[in-house]
């Protein structure tokens, strides 16, 4: 592959690139693992991320769909759900939280580079081998100049706009299960130096059931510089006042330029139960942007509100697809996606 392109106008280098960039590919991983994924829940997660892949591919110009697969039953299971329309990359991985696991992507000076944090398990709770080094393994498929970083972060922990500004949660970065006893100067140094950061927005606490202790993916999300799409508190819920003290936040912020920002609130899918009877961490923020479709996670609750509601922000279709069986291994479409911007292609 020859030298990777110009992907935006950064204002900043280097700057991680936003999730609403232009794309070449989504990069996603076949559910597989038989400890994570018991019983009939490994069916239904290949359902959703098959679902998934087909909704991304729905609209003319879409970009192309890269699967990872772990091993040969693995490669024959995606073939038959997917057929020729997704390309299958044989990949070492863990579980298929490629979001929290690959790298993160940025522009510098005119080029895409990887950022290849270290990973610890979400805090030591799911900790996979193969999930260590899998950031690297994806960077050279991509062929592109990456960079190890020294500290723990996820992909799911921080939004960002591509002009500086990263959205993050106090209970996930500044956790000690994480990097010990960091304090939030350390953490935005950090951030500075490997994405960007100019500015970073803290918010408190994640959802009720989020075993990622609380990563913004399911909070608040950049839909373009300066607009952030926030789940609207909900009287009655478990997240009721997580909603109401993000948006108290968010209204009083300005992003890296010192510009207000605009608010799209999106309904709350209210109480979503697993399998034990207790709440997931059911949000439609957890959406993925595709190139010609955004993909937005769906619970049969107020489903059709929140498309609503987010369909004016996108110049292309916003489209429900079913996250159930996800949901219960964890998380949804952002989590388990990675976006590779212009300039690159595996």
């Amino acid at each position: 592959m020859g030298p990777v392109g110009l992907v935006l106008t950064a204002v900043v280098s280097p700057v991680a690139v936003p999730d609403f960039a232009p794309i070449a590919a989504t990069l996603t991983a076949w559910p597989a693992h038989p400890d994570e994924w018991p019983g009939q829940l490994l069916a239904g997660a290949r359902e959703c991320v098959a679902s998934m892949v087909r909704a991304l591919l729905s609209e003319p110009g879409a970009e192309e769909i890269v699967v990872l697969v772990r091993d040969a039953v693995a490669e024959a299971s995606a073939r038959a759900a997917l057929g020729g329309s997704a390309r299958l990359l044989p990949a070492r991985y863990g579980d298929i939280w490629v979001r929290d696991t690959g790298p993160i992507l940025v522009e510098d000076t005119g080029r895409l580079e990887a950022r290849c944090f270290e990973v610890n398990g979400w805090g030591g709770k799911f900790d996979f081998p193969d999930d260590h080094g899998l950031a690297s393994r994806i960077a050279v498929e991509l062929e592109l100049p990456h960079r190890e970083c020294p500290w723990v972060l996820e992909g799911g922990a921080i939004d960002c706009d591509g002009l500086g500004t990263v959205l993050t949660t106090e209970q996930c970065l500044l956790n000690r299960n994480r990097n010990g006893n960091v304090l939030r100067q350390q953490v935005h140094a950090w951030l500075a130096r490997d994405l960007g950061a100019r500015k970073v927005i803290w918010l408190g606490r994640g959802l009720v059931g989020d075993h990622t202790d609380g990563h913004v993916d399911n909070l608040a999300r950049f839909i373009e510089p300066g607009v952030i799409a926030f789940t609207e508190p909900n009287a009655g819920e478990p997240n009721t006042e997580i909603h109401r003290a993000v948006e108290n936040v968010l209204r009083d912020e300005h992003d890296a330029g010192g510009n207000p920002i605009d608010l799209v609130p999106v309904p709350s899918p209210g109480v979503v139960a697993g399998p034990d009877g207790h709440p997931m961490a059911a949000s439609y923020l957890n959406f993925v942007i595709g190139q010609a479709a955004v993909v937005v996670p769906t619970y049969g609750t107020r489903d059709a509100e929140a498309l609503t509601a987010l369909q004016p922000h996108f110049d292309k279709p916003v489209i429900g697809v079913r996250s159930d069986a996800l949901l219960a291994g964890g998380g949804s479409f952002h989590c388990i996606t990675k976006a590779i911007p212009l300039g690159a292609r595996p």
